[in-house]
């Protein structure tokens, strides 16, 4: 995982004096790899997140810090999950009512995490958000459409696909069809249309 962080923050040509970062890179890197640790069915999950964001970051043309920002969260989107109880974060059943607003603060927990790290600041705000609808009806702000941050609106759509496609304890994995089409069916709803149209436009073989 130390080495996936150091690909996208510190490329070959940049020169070595950036001590700090290092040191804050290691910790945030143990810190990914706890949250894997605690909730195995997530294994690889953030690095999947990374190819599928940087190709929509692209195509949909955001900057280079942007895009930087956007590969961090994504690597980094569901580190707040290292202060849910490990009873609710892997019930096997369906979620209570309470166990759900428990679960919810994993966003805002997250984003608080990386905020305290000068070059993380713009990745903690898609970290924050990614949980929000389109439809305004998400989660911890109730943004909708374009007042969520755009790079937040990626995640929330790549970290649903991969969801889907994955197996967890309460649930069978889709095939990439069945994923495909619940992103459509929620499209304009939980998701950005055009995030969602970009996406199923993409080939990730």
């Amino acid at each position: 995982m130390l080495g996936f962080f150091k690909k996208i923050l510190f490329p070959k040509h940049w020169p070595l004096y950036r001590q700090n970062e290092e040191i804050y890179l290691e910790v945030l890197s143990a810190l990914a790899e706890a949250i894997e640790a605690k909730d195995h069915t997530t294994k690889g999950h953030s690095e999947r997140m990374v190819k599928f964001v940087t190709f929509l970051g692209k195509t949909l043309k955001m900057s280079k810090q942007e895009l930087k920002d956007l590969e961090m969260a994504a690597i980094l989107h569901d580190v707040g999950k290292i202060g849910i109880d490990k009873s609710v974060l892997l019930k096997p059943g369906k979620l209570t009512p309470e166990e759900y607003e428990i679960i919810k603060n994993h966003s805002i927990i997250g984003a608080n995490i990386i905020s305290r790290v000068r070059f993380l600041k713009g990745a903690a705000q898609y970290v924050k958000h990614h949980h929000e609808r389109w439809d305004g009806n998400g989660y911890p702000d109730k943004l909708k459409g374009e007042e969520i941050p755009l790079g937040a609106r990626i995640l929330a759509v790549v970290d649903s696909f991969d969801a889907m496609m994955s197996e967890r304890p309460y649930k069978k994995p889709m095939t990439r069809e069945e994923a495909f089409a619940e992103l459509k069916k929620h499209s304009g709803l939980q998701f950005d249309p055009a995030v969602v149209e970009t996406f199923l436009k993409c080939d990730f073989q």
